[in-house]
């Protein structure tokens, strides 16, 4: 069995809406840039089933 350790976290959010309206610009970005290195792992493994550019 393989282990790959990310560097992520993650909230559970009751009300989407609420939060993105209440969310500042500046903080929106660094959560993105903060998560970009796992939503790159992701998108190269799921360009191996279907054919990504």
């Amino acid at each position: 069995m393989y282990y790959l350790e990310l560097n992520a976290s993650g909230i559970k959010l009751n009300d989407i809406d609420s939060f993105l309206s209440a969310l500042a610009p500046r903080i929106a970005v660094k959560l993105l840039i903060a998560q970009l290195d796992f939503f790159m792992l992701v998108v190269q493994k799921n360009c191996k089933k279907v054919q990504c550019q």
